[in-house]
């Protein structure tokens, strides 16, 4: 049985390292496919940016690079999500085999939530620090303490 679930692991390997193999040798047919969907996005983001995300600014760069490190982190929770299963379910009943595949899926819940916890703990504070930075105050205009 431990030399089927190798080659079922081992045929899973194959599998998603021929497809990132292909998605690399390939980019322009890959890409090719994923353009109408980059393209709303982006217009999507430049809209909800008043126009500054396609300026090619620093923050736009990083914005980009975040966004690039999320994905990254959502396929890494994928790969471990799915191992995880694997593992519960060729454990048949045994529990220390049980028990490692929750906890590995418990890690990987934990760690998904803390990445986004801090995404988003981030995300607010560069909002309020950039809407603090770019206040302006108006005074009436008889005003003379302004």
């Amino acid at each position: 049985m431990l030399q089927r679930r190798t080659k079922f692991l081992s045929a899973f390997i194959a599998l998603v390292a021929c497809v990132a193999f292909v998605t690399f040798l390939f980019p322009s047919d890959v890409l090719a496919v994923a353009q109408p969907v980059a393209t709303s996005i982006s217009e999507g983001l430049d809209q909800a940016a008043s126009g500054t995300y396609s300026q090619g600014s620093l923050a736009s760069f990083i914005g980009k690079l975040i966004s690039a490190l999320l994905g990254a982190v959502g396929l890494v929770f994928l790969v471990l999500t799915i191992y995880a299963g694997i593992l519960y379910m060729t454990a048949m009943g045994a529990p220390d085999k049980v028990k490692k595949a929750k906890d590995m899926l418990t890690q990987a819940l934990l760690g998904l939530i803390i990445i986004v916890g801090a995404y988003a703990l981030t995300s607010f504070v560069i909002d309020e620090l950039t809407q603090a930075s770019s206040a302006t105050t108006t005074c009436p205009p008889n005003n003379p303490n302004c």
